[in-house]
């Protein structure tokens, strides 16, 4: 829907850090907070972004959301580093972070998979995507308005809808 509203550039954290392992390596996989979680990132790789033939595989770190930031930060570091070498094991040579909760604890996992080696890429979506966007705007890029994001404001003002 932003895209639809507005011209400047629009890019979702799972969006960024997905292109961004793509341009770094072959096999991408995302950590996951739970179990339920995984399988909908697995979904949206899959279908929505059609990146499901790069895809080494996703592991939760089985956490909730809320626990990144409420559990002991030891048991929490303990899921995400298992985690990434469960995935770097089955073949990952980029990992992304899959929840902006998760965005301080980048280096944790990147010390656990040898990201100083250069082997294993650990990607944070949060940064990318600011980085994409800062690069999109530089570029004086926007969001392309003749097809799918064509402004559905027209089609509201006609029914009358005063909201988005």
């Amino acid at each position: 829907m932003l895209r639809e509203e507005f011209t400047q550039p629009c890019i979702g954290i799972m969006e960024a850090s997905l292109y961004a392992s793509r341009m770094c390596g072959e096999r991408l996989s995302v950590i996951t907070t739970g179990q339920r979680s995984r399988f909908l990132h697995e979904d949206s790789i899959n279908t929505t972004y059609g990146l499901g033939s790069f895809l080494a595989g996703c592991d939760a770190a089985d956490v909730s959301v809320l626990e990144l930031e409420s559990k002991p930060k030891e048991e929490v570091y303990e899921g995400l580093v298992s985690a990434a070498k469960r995935l770097v094991d089955k073949g990952a040579d980029c990992i992304c972070l899959g929840c902006a909760g998760m965005t301080e604890m980048q280096e944790v996992c990147q010390k656990a998979v040898g990201m100083n080696e250069r082997e294993v890429m650990v990607v944070d979506g949060v940064a990318m995507g600011v980085q994409f966007l800062i690069g999109l705007v530089r570029e004086g890029l926007g969001t392309a308005k003749r097809g799918m994001y064509r402004s559905a404001a027209m089609g509201r003002e006609r029914r009358g809808q005063t909201w988005i």
